[in-house]
């Protein structure tokens, strides 16, 4: 958190490089005999940068805008806002002011009293109320309806992505036959904590071993590929086989049948994973940054399941599925033109049609030497190319 906080000040006030200049040369001195040339910046020396802000001379406003603090860790959170306090009481030209959104956490409620706040989940409680007796009056939800309103918003903290996951599960629930009873019973008993929940989501996943194979390659793709995919790009990464073990036969009538369709991507990521629309087209993203967190750091229920995710077991799958998809795309275009010695306009046509038909081939080309690279000299990878 630090780190990101000291880049974006930074990146919109470059006079403010002279001190990390000088932090940088003092470490690099210290650092010199044991590293080289490479420095490690040390988690005291990114708060000495960040202090100094106190003596900065120019008389600006500072204004540190830092959303979902709850996501941090609690010593980490801890120890970044009594940093940040003390900033605000001490610069002596510039002014500093700090807005935190947050969740409700100790480190904040402790100091409630010093502190200018909003509590949002007071001011959003009658539109997550609203939401919430849409999708409950859609569930038929009669003589229980006030009571998981209440429940809800209650519950919410003012989080809508919360109550966007408890509506899903519901859903779920209700269609299958339960009486309204069961799925009060059932509200009541959904984790109440945005992790929580995800844990939860995650237990229920990959329960067909399919599902789980294909569930794991759509994380490792989105979590790890250098810009978002596009649908089409993740089904026919889909369609590619990334076990080195497992044949691969280079024909494009055993390729489309092994592509899977849309619902596959919804179904396989537990609604972790969303299609959204940008510019005319479909992407595949994770559906809050949060989950990317979850997945992402040293979280002891991802870590003990079979969707854990590690960066190079990430960068392998996608190396040999692009280098497949590669292999494919030159065997059926050497079949196509085979004997001609010169090319005519239709040819050229035709060729850029069979591209644009083949949406990872652009990726492919553009990242496969970066997921290469990150595969440390994996002998699999290696054989491939």
């Amino acid at each position: 958190m630090l780190r990101s906080i000291l880049y974006d000040i930074l990146y919109q006030h470059e006079g403010f490089f002279y001190v990390f200049q000088s932090e940088y040369r003092r470490q690099a001195a210290l650092q010199e005999h044991s590293r080289g040339d490479v420095v490690k910046w040390h988690y005291n020396s990114l708060k000495r940068v960040l202090l100094s802000l106190c003596d900065y001379s120019p008389a600006e406003r500072l204004y540190l805008i830092i959303d979902a603090v709850d996501e941090s860790n609690d010593k980490d959170r801890r120890e970044i806002l009594e940093l940040l306090f003390s900033l605000c009481l001490k610069t002596k030209h510039c002014v500093v002011k700090v807005f935190v959104a947050s969740r409700p956490v100790g480190t904040l409620e402790s100091r409630i009293d010093e502190l200018s706040f909003i509590r949002l989940q007071d001011q959003t409680q009658l539109d997550i109320s609203r939401f919430a007796s849409d999708f409950l009056k859609r569930l038929k939800f009669t003589g229980f309806l006030d009571k998981a309103i209440k429940y809800i918003v209650d519950n919410a903290q003012g989080v809508f992505l919360w109550v966007k996951l408890v509506g899903e599960e519901l859903v779920t629930y209700y269609e299958e036959g339960r009486a309204e009873n069961d799925v009060f019973n059932f509200l009541k008993s959904l984790p109440t904590e945005l992790e929580n929940f995800y844990e939860h989501m995650l237990h229920k996943m990959g329960r067909n071993r399919a599902d789980l194979q294909t569930g794991v390659k759509m994380f490792r793709f989105v979590l790890f590929a250098y810009r978002p995919l596009t649908t089409s790009e993740l089904l026919h990464a889909l369609g590619i086989p990334d076990n080195p073990d497992t044949e691969f036969v280079a024909s494009d009538e055993y390729f489309h049948e092994c592509i899977p369709r849309e619902r596959r991507i919804t179904l396989c990521g537990g609604n972790f994973l969303e299609i959204r629309q940008h510019l005319g087209t479909s992407r595949v993203q994770v559906m809050h940054q949060t989950v990317r967190e979850f997945f992402l750091r040293n979280n002891e229920c991802v870590a003990s399941s079979d969707f854990r995710v590690s960066k190079k077991d990430a960068h392998i799958c996608i190396s040999i599925t692009c280098i497949r998809y590669l292999i494919l795309c030159a065997a059926d275009m050497k079949k196509m033109h085979s004997g001609i010695k010169s090319w005519t306009w239709k040819n050229f046509e035709g060729f850029a049609q069979y591209l644009n038909d083949r949406p990872l081939a652009s990726y492919a080309l553009s990242y496969l030497k970066a997921h290469i690279d990150g595969c440390c000299g994996d002998t699999a990878v290696l054989r491939l190319t």
